[in-house]
This record gives C-alpha cells, structure tokens and sequence, in this order.
C-alpha cells in the first residue's frame, strides 16, 4: 500500500485505497472474511477498511502461543524442554508475529528458538538463553490487546518528522542521565539520576533503559516514531543492539528495555558516539547538559523501571 501512493503521485489515495479492496475482495477467500474485509492467517488478523490496515494477534492463537511455551518451561524441571520440531514450529509462527507487528524488535529473542530448532546436536533441555527467552515472548504475549495490534493508515502522513535523538550515558562518579532532542521544534529535555556503586558496563545498560522508560511519551506525543540513540561504550552497544549480555545482573535490563521498546513498537536505531560528544555526559556527572541558545532546555524527573529478577 505505501509504495502504490509513494508511486502514484497525481492519483487520490482514496481511489488507489478503493482500487486495492477490491483486488482483494477478488482474490482473498471470502469464507475468511468477518466484519467487512478480514483475513485470518496463521493466527493473526488482518482487517482492511478505508482507514488503513489493522493486524493484530487474534486472542485464541494467543493463549494458545502462552499455553505452548508454560508447557516447555515446566518440562524437566526445573529446567525446561524443547524438542527441535517444537522449536521450528514456534519460531516460525513468532517470527511472523513479531515481523507483522513490531519488526526487528524482539528479533533477538527468536535467535535461541531458532537455533534450537537447527541444531542437530542439542539436546531437548532448555539453556539458560533458551529459557530467557521463552520468558520473554511469554512476557510480551501477556501484553494487553491494544499492543499486540498495530495500524497503518492508508492516508500518508501530512508532515514527515525526522527522527528525534537520544543520548544516554553512565558514570561511577554520578549515576546516569539522558537528553532527548526533537528537531522539529527544536526542543530539548534532559535528566540526571544519581546511583550506587556498580560496574560501568551495567550502567550503561541501565541508562539506556531509563532513557528509553524517561523520554518514550514525550517523543511519541510529539508525533515522533522513529529514533536514534547515541551511545558511547563499545560493550554496552553490542548488548544493546543484540539484546544478550551473558550476564545475570545485565541481562534483566535488556529484556526490560526490548520488552518496552516491543510493546510501543518503536522504531529505534542505536548508535556509537564518542564521549566528548555524547550530550549525556554532563547529566551523567550531575550537571546539565551544554545546547545552543536556539535550543529550549528542560529538566524532568527520570522514570525508574522495576526489573524482574531471576527471569
């Protein structure tokens, strides 16, 4: 649908919108159809109106997924099995959830599941990892149903934004702090919260998270979906942007922080920054960050995430 408008400069989205429909009344099994045009596959619906495109998980795949993955993680206790069969089946079925809905989001977690599902060699108790993620998607599929929907209007979007940006930062002297810059208007917010002591690499990986926890609603309010991130630590951008630390007091903060960036279906990309222009710094330290004048700057309140433990 994008592509027939970004093409299709000089004719009425309407029509094009129409045009679609009815391909697709032709073409798709009408059995399948409720409540106006909707397709039912593999466990997630599609409803087609002249507003836009509505896909969502339906509710009996759903608690059919969650009773699935109860039922590997209660086998041998108290570690958990899966057989390879299993594991492609789930995996495949995941992947398309995960692809129709939120996109590479979580994607880090389908690894384990696949994995297991290609590896001749494994045997059918679960990993550490493999388990960590089980977790995780039973995390997610216990979401509410508003987030386990995603719309695409059919009528493109007036003004493009660019992305806003996000800086996040750590240090032992301090504790943590983040900026968030919207370009469009040109507005700033920042916060500094202080911590205990703790490794640096850990920090960073909790900055991220409370930067992400602290910023997400003003930006989305805003009318900002798209999002780069700035970071200056090497180790903690590979945990990031894998999702996967090895480590038991790291890896809790990152299922947190792609269990939220999942549910809000974030479009977010992160990147490495060196130190001295890493905006955060400062708030890191104690102290507010340095902006050009054109800049409005304010401080809020960092939002704390609670996160499970022993996951």
């Amino acid at each position: 649908f994008s592509a027939v408008f970004a093409l299709l400069e000089d004719t009425w989205p309407e029509d094009v919108w129409y045009f679609l429909l009815d391909i697709l009344r032709v073409h798709l099994s009408g059995p399948k159809f409720k409540w106006g045009v909707r397709l039912i596959h593999l466990g997630m619906h599609l409803t087609f109106s002249p507003d836009g495109i509505e896909l969502g998980i339906t509710a009996n795949r759903r608690a059919k997924y969650m009773a699935y993955i109860d039922m590997f993680l209660a086998r041998d206790p108290p570690y958990g099995a899966m057989s390879r069969s299993e594991a492609a089946e789930l995996g495949g079925r995941l992947a398309w959830t995960s692809n129709a809905l939120f996109g590479r989001c979580g994607r880090a977690y389908l690894v384990p599941i696949l994995r297991r599902a290609t590896n001749g060699q494994s045997w059918p108790r679960l990993n550490g990892r493999l388990r960590g993620a089980l977790q995780w998607w039973r995390r997610w599929l216990s979401s509410p149903p508003d987030v386990l929907t995603r719309r695409v209007l059919a009528a493109p979007r007036v003004q493009e934004l660019p992305p806003c940006i996000t800086y996040s930062d750590a240090s032992t002297d301090f504790g943590v702090g983040g900026v968030l810059l919207c370009p469009a208007t040109r507005e700033a917010w920042f916060f500094r919260d202080p911590r205990g002591e703790e490794p640096i690499d850990r920090l960073e990986v909790e900055a991220a998270l409370v930067t992400e926890a602290t910023f997400a609603g003003i930006a989305s309010g805003r009318g900002y979906d798209e999002e780069i991130t700035f970071v200056d630590n090497n180790v903690s951008l590979a945990w990031l942007t894998s999702g996967w630390a090895f480590r038991e007091d790291v890896d809790p903060l990152l299922e947190e922080l792609w269990l939220n960036l999942a549910r809000r279906k974030a479009l977010k990309w992160w990147e490495r920054v060196s130190s001295a222009s890493n905006l955060a710094d400062l708030p890191s330290r104690g102290h507010p960050p340095v902006l050009p004048s054109a800049w409005s700057l304010t401080e809020i309140q960092a939002v704390v995430v609670p996160v499970p433990h022993g996951m």
